[in-house]
């Protein structure tokens, strides 16, 4: 699903916020609906009044019908007058401002937008705020559930296991790579975005990296090679049996020309090991073969 809006709401008491994404503008109706069902189970209050701009998705006449049935008083700003309604204008700015300083610092195109907004509103959630005496949102509201424990830095590494251990074989990895999108408060997990499947997901058993941020970094591709690449560095050269030497000794034969052709100067490199020069710096140090380690 994507989201080119969001809807922005404050309660005037405890100056705490959400947001309601929308595709189109007009979703605005249902999703106030919703919300302010949401709100009235949880605090137990009613919706007395509502402050809005004039933009043609709160002045509908099914949105008048919806606020004299329910006894919601309407009040509207003139027109050019934002500071008029400064609370809603003032958060936007805040949490558009917040988006753009995430998604610059983590390096996460602009789809996941959405998630770096649900961040923001979340931490202003959960911060004091001047207009309350320094008090914090979520507490003169009486949320208790929000853990800021389950904050991380935005866009920052993580590591999750990969699922069920049946279908691991002995040396697949034990971890998958992941980005950190949001808190899951309905599931107490993490959103992340699973690097290896390219999706988002809610887990647990995450250990996060909150100093590396994965989409900030270069990806350095790495040359893949055919199995006979493969087999042409590390492949022996091919040795002619010249037929047994005895010396004498019937307890030790052994070959001299042979042994004069693995020692020779010109293909020894210089270790004394008796391979070629390719074939010892592989075992070495892994550069004849790039992107493999010995």
């Amino acid at each position: 699903m994507t989201y080119r809006y969001f809807l922005s709401v404050t309660d005037d008491y405890s100056r705490r916020s959400a947001l309601l994404f929308l595709e189109k503008k007009s979703e605005a109706f249902e999703k106030f609906q919703q919300f302010v069902s949401f709100w009235t189970a949880r605090t137990g209050k009613r919706v007395s009044f509502l402050r809005s701009d004039n933009a043609a998705e709160f002045c509908s006449a099914e949105f008048d019908s919806y606020l004299l049935a329910n006894g919601i008083k309407r009040e509207l700003s003139c027109a050019r007058s934002p500071q008029q309604n400064d609370v809603a204008e003032r958060l936007n700015r805040t949490v558009m401002e917040r988006v753009r300083a995430q998604l610059k610092l983590s390096g996460l195109p602009a789809a996941y937008w959405t998630y770096a907004a649900s961040m923001a509103v979340v931490s202003i959630n959960a911060t004091p705020h001047r207009a309350i005496d320094d008090k914090i949102p979520n507490e003169l509201w009486g949320d208790r559930d929000v853990d800021v424990r389950m904050l991380r830095v935005f866009g920052c590494e993580g590591f999750v296991h990969p699922g069920s251990a049946a279908h691991l074989k002995k040396f697949d990895a034990r971890a998958e790579r992941c980005v950190y999108l949001s808190p899951d408060f309905e599931r107490k997990g993490f959103r992340v975005l699973n690097l290896e499947s390219k999706c988002v997901q809610t887990r647990h058993d995450v250990q996060f990296n909150e100093s590396v941020f994965p989409f900030t970094q270069e990806v350095e591709q790495v040359p893949r090679l055919s199995a006979p690449d493969v087999d042409k560095f590390f492949a022996l050269p091919p040795v002619v049996d010249k037929g047994p030497v005895s010396t004498g000794d019937d307890d030790d034969d052994f070959m001299p020309e042979l042994a004069d052709d693995l020692t020779d100067d010109e293909s020894d490199d210089g270790s004394g090991s008796g391979f070629p020069a390719c074939r010892g710096a592989c075992i070495q140090t892994g550069a004849c073969l790039p992107g493999v380690r010995i």
